[in-house]
């Protein structure tokens, strides 16, 4: 899995964030194809993994990976959130769980990145797979891509490790007031709600073999096919 980066790197992470909204507000244009190709990739993500969804075991730890890790949302409030809190949330939460808040936070950085210069590719809206397969190979970034294949992985195989341990989730329930009072209460209920959605899942090898093989062969078949 991949190393997620320290504290340190926050407001690195925060200011490119923050440099790609401002983008957005100033260039309405590219706001609209940054919000189509959203939609379009999280439509596309539903049906890679209807499956999965529809198996009682797995439901709902894809529902939480839809919505909060991969979902078309901007997760900006959760980036700032993490920024002001990471002091306060340090002595209170195991590694795992600050890992993945801190591999969420690069994910949603270089995801926002790699959207904004596939939207500078997009001519023609609505989208369709060959007008999103030629933005993706017009972008390229091969490396890129597969750095954020392995941030999603992490993320899953860390909050996987997080449910494995039942004082995890007392842990997290005993914070949440002082979460809520200290101001990072969205981070807390984010980090509960993977705790709950892995926890009856029990066990996520299986989701992690069907994620790497399906978004791997995604980018291999789809995506930069005949290059």
């Amino acid at each position: 899995m991949p190393g997620a980066p320290n504290g340190r790197a926050l407001p690195e992470l925060l200011a490119r964030k923050n440099a790609l909204e401002l983008r957005e507000r100033c260039t309405p244009e590219l706001a609209v194809r940054v919000r189509e190709l959203r939609a379009w990739q999280a439509l596309r993500v539903a049906r890679t993994y209807a499956d999965l969804r529809s198996a009682p075991r797995y439901r709902f730890a894809v529902e939480f990976f839809l919505s909060d890790v991969y979902g078309p949302q901007d997760f900006g409030a959760r980036t700032r959130n993490l920024e002001h809190s990471l002091a306060h949330l340090q002595p209170l939460l195991p590694e795992s769980a600050l890992r993945v808040l801190l591999q969420s936070i690069e994910l949603d950085a270089l995801t926002a990145e790699l959207d904004h210069a596939m939207a500078e590719q997009v001519l023609t809206l609505p989208l369709c797979e060959a007008a999103y397969a030629t933005a993706y190979r017009a972008v390229g970034q091969a490396a890129t891509r597969s750095r954020q294949l392995d941030l999603l992985l992490g993320v899953v195989a860390d909050l996987e490790a997080i449910a494995r341990h039942a004082w995890t989730g007392v842990l997290l329930r005993a914070a949440r007031l002082p979460a809520q009072v200290a101001g990072f209460g969205q981070l807390q209920d984010f980090l509960e709600r993977g705790f709950v959605a892995f926890e009856r899942m029990r066990g996520a090898e299986e989701l992690l073999r069907v994620l790497q093989e399906r978004e791997t062969r995604f980018m291999q078949t789809v995506l930069f096919a005949g290059e």
